[in-house]
């Protein structure tokens, strides 16, 4: 059979083959992005990795028909692992498993397939976790507390007398909640997929790369600290109603483009480049 007749044979049957695995799963995380708060950003996902994929096309298609029948030893071992995870998440009832394995299982598959091809699209597979809702509720319990604590501390410092129980930090006359929106969680993770996403871009060494993707740990919950602590300065300042109706709103995009300039400092202090 010509190359030109079996290569997009072969992509229809291995997409016809995804499909039938994990239509199900695509519904759950279909589901999952559009009610669950810390993976609203879901939908992005996907469409950024088709597009980083598409950025380097020119590599995807100049690999040698010799090449590309090279074979990958671990393409089976990689493809057992995510079969296996794929019927422990369907039989166990745990989807966010069965959707983790669509990543190593792809991957599998081209990695047997087109061999010399995976490097260009390793990465894009690769973000595609940061699609997958995770059970990080419990995680996000004990950050919502840790960012109430924190606040509180700050607040001190400024001579703001703030009282904290549990969650609930109260000034004279009023008090607000450290609720799990406001937890950090979704900061958390929508700051990593796009710190992941810098990384890829900047033109420096693998080590300095993932120096700038963790610094967002601990950009994010800072980033989100800051972001109460103003809440709460302002609502001393102006009141509640004000600094709700519209402080509130605004200061979530305010917090991320925080975060997002710590990170191209963080970036410029490791000399690294973006990529031409």
């Amino acid at each position: 059979m010509p190359q030109r007749t079996k290569t997009p044979l072969v992509l229809v049957l291995l997409i016809s083959t995804l499909i039938i695995l994990y239509h199900r799963t695509f519904i759950w995380l279909i589901s999952e992005w559009l009610t669950n708060p810390y993976y609203s950003h879901g939908f992005l996902i996907p469409p950024i990795s088709a597009f980083i994929a598409w950025l380097r096309r020119k590599e995807i298609v100049g690999v040698k028909v010799e090449e590309e029948r090279v074979k990958s030893k671990g393409a089976s071992l990689i493809l057992g692992f995510g079969l296996l995870l794929l019927i422990s998440g369907s039989l166990y009832g745990m989807n966010f498993i069965a959707a983790l394995s669509f990543i190593p299982v792809t991957i599998a598959l081209l990695l047997h397939l087109y061999p010399n091809k995976m490097k260009a699209v390793f990465f894009p597979f690769l973000f595609l976790f940061f699609a997958i809702p995770l059970p990080v509720e419990r995680f996000a319990y004990l950050l919502q507390l840790f960012s109430a604590r924190a606040s509180s501390f700050i607040l001190h410092s400024f001579g703001l007398h703030v009282s904290r129980q549990g969650a609930q930090l109260s000034l004279k006359n009023s008090s607000f909640f450290v609720g799990e929106p406001c937890s950090g969680m979704q900061t958390l993770i929508s700051l990593l997929a796009l710190a992941a996403l810098f990384a890829y871009f900047m033109n420096c060494s693998p080590i300095k790369k993932l120096a700038i993707f963790f610094s967002g740990v601990p950009i994010a919950i800072l980033s989100n600290t800051l972001r109460i602590c103003s809440i709460i300065l302002a609502a001393s300042f102006f009141g509640t109603n004000i600094t709700m109706d519209f402080f509130h709103p605004a200061s979530s995009i305010i917090l991320f483009l925080f975060a997002f300039v710590i990170l191209l400092v963080i970036a410029r202090l490791l000399r690294c480049e973006v990529m031409p």
